[in-house]
């Protein structure tokens, strides 16, 4: 395997700060910006001293200067976005004010200034998962009438069906337009496992990752090396993780048409007792430890040979400083009933309260644009199929339109967020070794069945 080096966590979040600070916004994004527009107006003046009047042609702006202000989240895509809000003042003469946060900072601060009403941010961020308690807080409203007014600006065809269900709607109406995406796809490092005979065929079911799994761990072992790596760690992606099991192996959280839970069903118990099944026989020990930062180091420090993980790992991955940079391939999940990958992604919607609503929109339209979804397609994958279209100015476009058209979107209605914390804890209960798969399950039914019930959705 040769000596590989090492990469923390801090190095991780150094150089994504490292692939935004390298950004140009000079002469090859001027497309993205037109002139603001101009009037040409004649004004009569009597100038001093002098007994005729004289009149001269000056220039202003169309529109007096406004400016909206913007929260979104600390990721590539927004970052990027950050540093070429000078384009969009170009073109429209608004002045933004944009906020990036981490994500459960981000969460925090939006839920409390909407829930107070206040005008700002002109321009919300929404996580996929958050469409139903944004809405039905009267947050943020459909934007179905703008869309169909101006859809032939925002080609709208041009944005992946699956993310349109998944990261746009609630109950049918459009509440945002998407921005960055997530979707889970398979990571495996290519040269080891052609070190041992195998190729991207012999994962294309997790039956058939789990036995190259166990094919390898012996000698991998010696190596300090494990075969497989798991987003373990209680929290959110815990959580993601055990959903694209769920989904792969015909499960679900619930009947959509009557909200009867189904986390206990046999399919669900099935899912996590194969994800216990990995982390237990062939992964890497630290799994229940393991977030999305742990994760990922690991694969950059040749600890562990194959992980189902979000593709937005991937820019960090495909840095030039990056230890595994040309080892390494992702593909589509496997599948055991179907390929099920999670899907995460944020869409920008206006703040109901604002003021502002129509530059809001403005400024919605172009950062989810195709030419700056393009652009910032670059640190990190959008939402359009245009941002794939060509794989040489994509951070990584390999199979992820496809990814995304199978897309197995999580809940969003609002009970959501609690019933993921309480999935995330059953799991990483289940991976510690403090309890079984069936009697997690259990557990979690009987809660889900009080949490939609109490919120009016659960009837039986």
């Amino acid at each position: 395997m040769g000596e590989e080096k090492k990469i923390n966590r801090r190095d991780y979040l150094k150089y994504t700060g490292a692939a935004i600070g390298g950004l140009v916004v000079g002469g090859a994004l001027g497309y993205l910006a037109k002139p603001a527009e101009v009037v040409e107006k004649t004004a009569t003046v009597t100038a001093p001293g002098v007994e005729k009047t004289v009149t001269t042609t000056v220039t202003a702006p169309a529109k007096p200067a406004e400016s909206i202000s913007v929260y979104m989240v600390a990721e590539p895509a927004p970052e990027a976005t950050k540093k070429i809000l000078d384009l969009f003042k170009k073109k429209t003469g608004i002045d933004v004010t944009l906020e990036v946060y981490p994500y459960p900072t981000l969460q925090t601060k939006q839920a409390t200034v909407l829930s107070a009403g206040s005008a700002t941010p002109d321009v919300v961020m929404v996580d996929d998962v958050w469409l139903g308690q944004y809405y039905e807080s009267g947050w943020v409203e459909p934007i179905d009438d703008l869309v169909e007014r101006d859809k032939t600006e925002i080609n709208f065809d041009d944005f992946i069906p699956g993310i349109v269900e998944g990261n746009m709607k609630y109950k049918g109406k459009i509440i945002g337009l998407a921005h960055l995406s997530a979707i889970y796809i398979f990571y495996y490092r290519e040269d080891i496992l052609e070190q041992f005979g195998y190729s991207a065929k012999d994962l294309d079911t997790y039956d058939g990752v789990y036995e190259v799994a166990k094919a390898m761990k012996p000698d991998l072992e010696k190596k300090n090396m494990y075969p497989i790596g798991l987003m373990g760690a209680r929290g959110v992606q815990a959580t993601c993780c055990y959903y694209h099991f769920l989904g792969t192996f015909g499960g679900r959280v619930y009947d959509p048409e009557t909200f009867k839970p189904e986390i206990n069903s046999p399919e669900a118990v099935e899912a996590l007792e194969f994800e216990a099944k990995l982390a237990k026989e062939v992964g890497i020990p630290s799994i229940p430890s393991d977030d999305y930062g742990e994760l990922q180091a690991n694969f950059l420090n040749g600890r562990i040979a194959m992980m189902p993980a979000w593709h937005n790992m991937a820019p960090v991955l495909l840095l030039p400083e990056s230890p595994v940079k040309g080892k390494w391939r992702g593909i589509p999940v496997p599948k055991k009933v179907r390929r099920a990958p999670t899907l995460g992604g944020w869409c920008l919607s206006i703040n109901k309260f604002s003021k502002k609503k129509d530059a809001a929109w403005e400024f919605i339209k172009w950062a989810t644009s195709a030419d700056v979804s393009v652009y910032c397609a670059k640190y990190q994958d959008m939402s359009r199929y245009s941002a794939f279209a060509d794989p040489s100015k994509a951070c990584y476009a390999s199979g992820s339109t496809t990814d995304l058209e199978l897309a197995w979107p999580r809940p969003n209605i609002p009970p959501w967020p609690a019933m993921s914390d309480l999935i995330g804890i059953a799991v990483n209960r289940v991976l510690a070794g403090e309890t079984t798969a069936k009697a997690a399950c259990d557990d979690l039914q009987a809660k889900f069945v009080e949490i939609l019930k109490s919120a009016g959705y659960y009837k039986g």
